[in-house]
């Protein structure tokens, strides 16, 4: 029975709702304006609803392009801190490689990939071996200049001797007086330049290179430069420091020299 009456409520009112606006009965608009509060909120809340679905869809899409664009950001970054990367090593590379056609040596380039701590201004081990061409003696550089020279080699990797190594002794000359000496390391981070007269000219700054007739390291190399020089009448020789032209605590890319 109640399912009928509520079938007639809903005829009526559905047939009230659509009562032309133009008819002038008074009851029948009072009806009409009745039924159309009861039923307004019923007939508005699917269109709520469904804007309200429209929305967290938009949210939700503009969330995800958001997101989207993060990633290629991060992407383009890091794309172009590996591209400045490679440019630059790159760089280190062209400059080496120009240092040594300079000299009339052909290079082998090799990668640190071992120091000790008890030893680390003595040797480092690199990269590569016997297979890529390496052989005990020959002369080790960076960019800057000298590093030492191959001290043992197996198939795949070398260790090397560094020039401030206290074994490693270089014949050495400064070109601006073509004054000869000695160089040795052991002494931490600089080298001793041994048996310059006293009364050779010897100037803080200049150059020092590794001397023509060398038996240990490829001649002509830039070895460093004069951190002090003192003389004294007690003295046969000076007391010369010289700081090497390459940072040997900060090694990453050396190369072999091969003629």
């Amino acid at each position: 029975m109640s399912y009928r009456l509520l079938l007639v409520f809903l005829l009526a009112a559905s047939l009230l709702l659509n009562v032309p606006r133009i008819s002038k009965s008074r009851p029948l608009q009072i009806a009409r304006l009745g039924t159309q509060a009861i039923f307004y909120p019923i007939n508005s809340l699917p269109s709520a609803v469904l804007n309200t679905v429209k929305s967290l869809v938009r949210m939700r899409r503009a969330e995800e392009d958001n997101q989207e664009l993060r990633l290629k950001l991060s992407a383009a970054l890091a794309e172009n801190r590996a591209l400045a990367l490679f440019e630059a090593e790159n760089e280190k590379l062209n400059r080496a490689l120009g240092f040594g056609r300079a000299f009339g040596y052909q290079l082998i380039p090799a990668r640190v990939i071992g120091r000790s701590g008890d030893t680390w201004l003595e040797q480092i081990t690199i990269n590569k071996g016997s297979s890529h061409g390496v052989r005990s003696g020959q002369t080790v550089v960076c960019r800057e200049g000298l590093v030492g020279r191959v001290r043992d080699v197996s198939r795949f990797t070398s260790r090397v001797e560094l020039v401030t190594s206290p074994g490693l002794t270089i014949s050495a000359v400064l070109p601006r007086t073509q004054t000869f000496g000695m160089v040795n390391g052991g002494y931490g981070s600089v080298l001793k330049l041994r048996y310059v007269q006293e009364a050779a000219s010897v100037e803080a700054g200049e150059a020092v290179v590794v001397g023509a007739g060398s038996q240990t390291i490829a001649p002509h190399i830039p070895l460093g430069r004069v951190k002090r020089a003192e003389r004294s009448v007690e003295m046969l020789f000076q007391d010369i420091e010289v700081a090497p032209l390459a940072d040997l605590s900060k090694l990453d890319v050396v190369f072999i020299c091969r003629q």
